[in-house]
């Protein structure tokens, strides 16, 4: 069997930006690498391919005899001249560039510029808490006071000696206490998600046991800038994940408070910033704060305009998502459906764009509001088109929440455009699928017999009559459908008060107006 040809190469070309194309040129040629032309050539008729077709690039270079190795050394070249290009804009790879620097100059026995730039390096490492790359540059301190470094005096080096040893033991504790907090950090990341439709018994004693843990007591047991952004991470999903959206936004405003207090946090990672302010305004809209929202909006425009371009497409892909769900959730809130119907080719083409770079449960939440807005807007086909697409993908990620109220979507749907058939059948495959466990149990079977019955239903009074009864049971658990943040996704009662006047969510919301 032939082995399949790596897109490997076109996918890394293709991600470049206009001015990283022209300074790989710059950068190969400058270089003199011997077959300088050979890889000029072969990015170009890569550069130009809409989809990687490999058969049609040996034919247009034919002098390329060993290809696979040409193609092996073109990926290492462009990622090279991207390292060069990027070297002093991205302060990881700025830091590790003077690591390797001091390296050569330690082995070229330049100790006293060696331990100079060591020292300046050492020192900025610092100030963006790089501790991994600082306890590198101390182990080649060491070498230095073992190997290199001449004193005048015994008791000058003892000083020296004492002096590293306790900063490597305190940068060590800090990295321990960060690796610490991470490590309680991952399974709330994972539920975050994964949504908050889980069995409520098992889920709650999981997360009580995980918030319980004595990092997240007291923000003082936190010994760095980077393990307090993380504590207070934590803390807001915790709090999101059992409803307390103002518990949430108060530790959200902290992070994002903490991140513009100390702005190297903010240059180190940009997405860490938006995603913040995301938090922010996602808690502000659930707890209707107008004046925060219009603030939270306007930084987010603010700091989007100003952000990092070119080499860093994580910060991109950040940006479009936080740009369209706090758009998308904010004129949810307003009942603006026009806004979201509006960004639908925005959207498709960049989760086409990004489709590497965001969490596919994401993906699903974007494709979701815009299948909810064709919904609510009465064109149930083109909603029907969407919500088959989150159905469909229901193993590569979507959060539980988003596609459970998808399937219940569905089902109206099928109602809506008259699938009776199609809708008995559906109700009852969720029937015998649904989780008395689950904290949704109650409502979910509600609206399958509710839609089971009007899909049934005869006369017009018939259906009026089911239609009121369901009335009644909403009101008789407002509380708990509140607690349950049934309406992040599906405001059930003004689809209800639509429905008793034949209208849909849209048509219903403009009357009222």
């Amino acid at each position: 069997m032939p082995k399949k040809s790596s897109p490997d190469l076109f996918d890394l070309i293709q991600s470049l930006t206009k001015s990283e194309k022209r300074y790989f040129k710059i950068y190969t040629t400058r270089n003199k690498y011997g077959q300088e032309k050979q890889y000029i050539k072969l990015f170009d008729i890569i550069d130009k391919q809409s989809e990687y077709d490999e058969e049609k690039v040996l034919k247009k270079a034919p002098e390329i005899k060993k290809f696979s190795v040409v193609k092996n050394q073109l990926y290492n070249l462009v990622l090279k001249s991207l390292s060069s290009l990027h070297a002093d804009k991205k302060i990881t790879m700025h830091l590790r560039s003077k690591l390797d620097h001091i390296e050569i100059l330690f082995h070229k026995g330049l100790y006293k510029q060696a331990k100079k730039l060591l020292a300046k390096t050492k020192s900025l490492a610092y100030q963006y808490e790089e501790f991994s790359l600082i306890l590198e540059l101390l182990n080649i301190e060491h070498q230095l006071l073992t190997n290199a470094m001449a004193f005048k005096s015994i008791q000058k080096f003892g000083e020296s000696v004492e002096s590293w040893s306790s900063e490597k033991a305190e940068i060590l504790e800090k990295i321990d206490n960060l690796r610490m907090i991470q490590t309680v950090m991952m399974p709330f990341i994972k539920l975050h998600f994964e949504g908050i439709q889980h069995r409520e018994d098992e889920t709650k004693k999981y997360v009580e046991n995980l918030i319980n843990h004595p990092i997240l007591q007291d923000i003082e047991q936190n010994i760095s800038i980077s393990s307090r952004l993380t504590y207070h991470l934590i803390w807001t999903i915790y709090y999101n994940l059992i409803n307390n959206s103002q518990k949430a936004f108060e530790h959200c405003q902290a992070r994002l408070a903490l991140l513009e207090k100390n702005k190297l946090f903010i240059e180190k990672d940009f997405s860490r910033y938006i995603y913040t302010i995301k938090f922010c305004l996602d808690n502000s809209i659930e707890l209707m704060i107008e004046k925060e929202i219009g603030l939270l909006l306007k930084k987010l425009n603010k700091a989007v305009s100003s952000s990092p371009s070119g080499f860093d497409q994580n910060v991109e892909a950040a940006i479009f998502i936080t740009q369209n769900l706090a758009k998308f959730d904010y004129a949810k809130s307003k009942f603006d459906y026009p806004t979201i119907l509006k960004e639908e080719k925005t959207i498709l083409d960049g989760l086409n764009r990004f489709s590497d770079m965001i969490n596919p449960g994401i993906q699903i939440e974007l494709l979701y509001y815009i299948g909810y807005a064709y919904f609510c807007s009465g064109e149930y086909h083109a909603s029907l088109k969407y919500l088959n697409k989150i159905l469909n993908d229901r193993f590569t990620g979507v959060k539980c929440d988003v596609f459970n109220i998808t399937r219940i979507l569905n089902l109206i749907v099928h109602y809506e455009i008259g699938n009776t058939d199609l809708t008995d059948y559906i109700s009852k495959s969720y029937m015998r699928t649904l989780d008395k466990k689950n904290v949704y149990y109650d409502i979910d079977q509600a609206i399958i017999q509710l839609v089971n019955k009007l899909a049934n239903a005869g006369k017009d009074s018939e259906k009026k009559s089911y239609l009121y009864d369901f009335r009644d049971y909403l009101l008789s658990i407002q509380f708990k459908l509140k607690d349950l943040k049934l309406y992040k996704y599906f405001d059930v009662d003004i689809w209800l008060a639509a429905k008793l006047e034949d209208q849909s969510i849209s048509e219903f919301k403009k009357l009222k107006k």
